[in-house]
C-alpha cells in the first residue's frame, strides 16, 4: 500500500509583506479566502526571499538556486530572449519524480519563449501569464497555447 502524500500549494504573490492579510495581522485589508487556507493548512511565520522583485525571486524559489547564478538577477521583459535554463532541476520536476502531478497558475515571469513555459519545466498544466499583466502584448496561456490576448 502506498502511503498517503500530502497535496500542497504554494502560494507566491508580488507586492506583498508580511503583515498584508488579515491571517497576518493587517486591519486594513481583507483576505477571507487567504484566511481559510491559513486556518485549513500550515501557516509560516518566518520566510525570506532571494530578491525583492519578481524574476529572481520567482527563479529562486523554483530552483533552490540564486538567479544570479541563473543569469536571472533582473526583471525580465517580453523581447528578453533569457529565461529559466534547461538545466538544473525546478521544484515541480522533482515533484513530478515523486509521483506528484503539478500545475502553475497566476504569473510565471521567468521567461516567455517556448523553451521557457512552465511544461517544459516540470508543471503538467499551465493557466496564466508568461509575464506581468503590465507589459504588452499581453496573453494568458492554457498550456503553450494562447487562450486569449491584449495587445
Amino acid at each position: 500500500m502506498r502511503a498517503h502524500r500530502p497535496n500542497f500549494i504554494i502560494v507566491f504573490m508580488d507586492d506583498m509583506g508580511y503583515g498584508d492579510m488579515s491571517c497576518f495581522g493587517s486591519r486594513s485589508i481583507r483576505t477571507p479566502n487567504m484566511d481559510t487556507v491559513a486556518r485549513q493548512g500550515a501557516r509560516f511565520n518566518a520566510m525570506y526571499s532571494a530578491a525583492a522583485i519578481c524574476t529572481p525571486s520567482r527563479a529562486a524559489l523554483l530552483t533552490g538556486r540564486q538567479a544570479q547564478r541563473l543569469g536571472l538577477e533582473r526583471v525580465l521583459f517580453p523581447e528578453d530572449e533569457v529565461g529559466i535554463p534547461e538545466t538544473g532541476t525546478t521544484i515541480a520536476e522533482d515533484l513530478r519524480r515523486c509521483g506528484y502531478r503539478t500545475m502553475m497558475a497566476g504569473k510565471w515571469h521567468v521567461g516567455c519563449r517556448p523553451e521557457h513555459n512552465p511544461l517544459r519545466h516540470g508543471f503538467d498544466d499551465f493557466l496564466g501569464l508568461l509575464y506581468s499583466n503590465d507589459m504588452t502584448p499581453l496573453h494568458l496561456y492554457d498550456g503553450e497555447k494562447v487562450a486569449a490576448e491584449r495587445v
